[in-house]
């Protein structure tokens, strides 16, 4: 789930007392970016990994 543009734009906004939440929440969602990428890559690597086995039960 992709938060919106007008969630992101509520929450900086009622975090605007001083910037440091808005730091911590925009590497927060760096973080959950490339927690995402590294788990497709890793579904696709098992994905191969069950093709391979696949294809070797069944020559």
């Amino acid at each position: 789930m992709n938060p919106s543009a007008e969630m992101l734009a509520y929450v900086k906004r009622n975090l605007c007392l001083n910037g440091i939440e808005i730091i911590y929440l925009e590497n927060i969602h760096e973080q959950c970016k490339t927690q995402r990428a590294k788990i497709l890559k890793r579904l696709e690597e098992l994905r191969n990994i069950n093709v391979d086995l696949t294809n070797a039960q069944n020559p």
